[in-house]
């Protein structure tokens, strides 16, 4: 019982560590590109060539894991990347050219690890750790509000030239913490080492997978949208980095609320039905921005965070460890992130950059929830005759 509760909190505290580091890599990614003096479009491009970039090598990391690399060594590694890559950004980033590498790298690096950390955990719970992921990944998002708040007066008192060393003082916690966490021990099927056309065949031949990733990525187009431009369009009604922080804070902590609860709410109602009720949920997010008329209601909206990102989070996870073939668990995870991060983040921004220079930041949000409203019905009825293995359950 004591090792249990010992891994149980060290994966706790992975999670919380992790999204310190991640909230510095990523919340305010397109205001420091902003604040080098980049327009809308070279901001959408810079950030589509990093997605892109991130798409073709991210699943690498997942192919790595689950044919045996520890993920101990994959996130040392990563983490020095996007160390490196924000010494680059934040101190020569004034030129383009630099800022497009250094994002690049950051997209290989910390900011691929989501799906990782996610992996982690959900092999130890099949091996019979016995870890909350709800309640880790809630503890993930409240450290991630509380950092995004801290962060934003930060840089408004010291620039954003103060970044690597904040990820560097982050980094010595979370490498203790992945040092003292066990990794997954490799099962039978583990051992049967697959290749990467192996994996996919395994994952499209899956009677559901393949809807779940799609419409997960055309969610994710709106959804790309909103988090590359809340925090210009918060600058835009007059807000500055405290407002932009305070808002990102109110989205994560909407997450600490409900994430709890994500339990009982798939015994009752299971993973699909709220996996499209969080697609839907998300589209209100991006629409409820979209119509902000200053910074208060900005920061207020995020609260529906709880409706969207809240769960879908821990259905990706539960969804991943109930339905797909042990095997190939990192590479679904890594792909799940991939296409609905990366890929998605790789077609937004192509478009959004455009509609923002022509239209304003307003009316792109206006047109790119739709994504949202489009991917919960398109999953609503491409399933509706198929049932996830929780769901078939209730």
């Amino acid at each position: 019982m004591r090792k249990h509760t010992r891994i149980n909190l060290l994966y706790l505290l992975l999670m919380g560590v992790f999204y310190v580091l991640f909230c510095f890599s990523v919340a305010f990614l397109s205001r420091f590109l902003q604040e080098h003096g980049f327009s809308y479009t070279q901001i959408a491009t810079a950030m589509m060539i990093s997605m892109v970039c991130g798409f073709l090598i991210q699943p690498l990391w997942g192919i790595l894991n689950d044919k045996g690399i520890s993920p101990k060594l994959i996130v040392f590694v990563t983490t020095a990347l996007s160390i490196i890559a924000y010494f680059f950004f934040t101190y020569f980033g004034e030129t383009y050219i630099i800022s497009v590498g250094a994002l690049v790298i950051n997209a290989i690096g910390i900011a691929a690890m989501m799906p990782m950390i996610d992996t982690w955990g959900i092999k130890l719970i099949g091996q019979g750790a016995k870890i909350s992921y709800p309640i880790a990944r809630s503890f993930g998002s409240l450290t991630y509000a509380v950092t995004s708040v801290v962060f934003g007066i930060i840089l408004d008192a010291m620039g954003i030239r103060i970044t690597p060393w904040l990820m560097i003082a982050a980094a010595i916690p979370l490498a203790v913490i992945v040092l003292m966490l066990p990794s997954p021990r490799p099962s039978q099927k583990d051992d049967e080492k697959l290749g990467f056309s192996d994996s996919i065949k395994i994952l499209l031949k899956h009677p559901t997978y393949k809807h779940f990733i799609l419409a997960f990525f055309i969610s994710g187009i709106g959804w790309s949208a909103h988090l590359l431009y809340y925090p210009i369009f918060m600058s835009e009604l007059g807000g500055t980095n405290r407002h932009i922080g305070a808002g990102i804070a109110l989205m994560a902590f909407s997450e600490v609320v409900v994430m709890p609860f994500y339990g009982r709410l798939r015994a009752r109602f299971g993973v699909r039905s709220i996996f499209i009720f969080s697609l839907f949920g998300t589209g209100i997010r991006i629409l409820a921005t979209a119509l902000s008329i200053n910074p208060f209601i900005a920061i207020a909206v995020m609260a529906s965070q709880g409706i969207s990102g809240a769960l879908i989070f821990p259905s990706m996870a539960a969804y991943t460890s109930e339905n797909i073939d042990p095997r190939v668990i990192s590479t679904a995870q890594m792909l799940f992130a991939g296409m609905g991060f990366t890929l998605a983040g790789v077609v937004s921004n192509l478009i959004s950059g455009h509609m923002a220079t022509a239209m304003g930041v307003r009316n792109t949000l206006l047109i790119t929830c739709l994504s949202s409203f489009i991917a919960a019905a398109y999953l609503l009825i491409m399933t509706r005759k198929s049932k996830t293995v929780k769901d078939a359950k209730n």
